[in-house]
């Protein structure tokens, strides 16, 4: 048959530009984008990064965000009074709400769904192929993991503990990295209050958009959301796209991407404020004990 020349072609490009650029600079890009990431992500008090943060890594980022109650909890408000905010004047920054206590973490493909729905982040989320290693990032013992096997071989295969990954390749711009961490601290200010949009497969671990949730939230006469990008993977889906005329032009300007950005940023926060801030926990049709979960649901 005829060989993949297209393929080999652009194969051989790609290892060309990465000849042609240089890995010492390659890395110490990746490195500075890693690093910055690092000391942002860690000051989140609903975000943990997992793994060693203090070895040399590569610019990938594995991490939990977790959900949180309404349970006021007073050393947390103290903590997060005391939080300095200072030199964070460069870049786009979202912080958690104060006075709440953390819960479970959101699952791992949950998180990458909202990045990809609200802000065509591509991620991605569950388990690592290292199960052993997985267990003992997430402190998961025999008892659970003995249980957790049971319900997989009854067929929940998403009961599966799982974080979500990201990376930040050399390529990017700056405004893309920025754009990026402000996304993360979004969920985990806001990301609890999109469950009630998705629905949850426990049988395969997916998460999908509620059509008729959504569709209920685009239509609410008191909402002024310019735009819902929920709907935009909805098929037969007709949304009136209420966004300003000038956002194209805007984009064609030298902080085009910024604006395009922060305009997306300002979007999901209006989302947010039409939902509940504490959504009440879903029942699950099968027979399966809830508490079983790692995660928030």
């Amino acid at each position: 048959g005829t060989p993949p020349i297209i393929q080999t072609i652009r194969a051989a490009l790609a290892f060309w530009v990465k000849e042609y650029i240089g890995y010492e600079l390659i890395e110490r890009q990746e490195h500075i984008y890693v690093e910055k990431a690092l000391n942002r992500l860690l000051q989140n008090k609903n975000i943990k990064v997992l793994g060693n943060t203090s070895a040399k890594r590569q610019a990938i980022v594995s991490f939990l965000i977790y959900s949180t109650t309404n349970s006021y909890a007073t050393d947390l408000k103290n903590e997060c009074d005391n939080d300095s905010r200072e030199g964070k004047e460069e870049g786009l920054y979202m912080w958690g709400e104060t006075g709440n206590k953390r819960d479970k973490p959101l699952h791992g493909a949950f998180v990458a769904a909202l990045l990809n729905d609200l802000f065509g982040i591509q991620a991605r989320g569950g388990c690592a192929c290292a199960g052993p290693y997985g267990h003992s990032l997430l402190k998961v013992d025999e008892i659970n993991s003995i249980a957790y096997r049971s319900a997989i071989k009854k067929g929940y295969v998403g009961v599966k503990p799982g974080w979500t990954r990201i990376s930040f390749p050399y390529y990017m711009s700056n405004e893309e990295f920025e754009f990026i961490l402000a996304a993360l601290e979004f969920i985990a200010t806001y990301g609890q209050r999109f469950l009630t949009l998705y629905h949850f497969d426990l049988r395969t671990g997916s998460w999908s958009a509620r059509e008729k949730a959504i569709l209920c939230l685009i239509t609410n006469k008191n909402s002024n959301v310019p735009a819902l990008p929920l709907a935009n993977g909805i098929k037969g889906t007709k949304v009136d796209n209420k966004q300003p005329k000038d956002r194209k032009t805007a984009e064609a300007k030298p902080n085009g991407m910024v604006t395009k950005f922060e305009m997306s940023l300002k979007t999901a926060i209006e989302i947010a404020h039409l939902l509940p801030k504490f959504p009440p926990q879903r029942r699950l049709q099968e027979e399966l004990d809830l508490n079983l979960l790692y995660f928030r649901v």
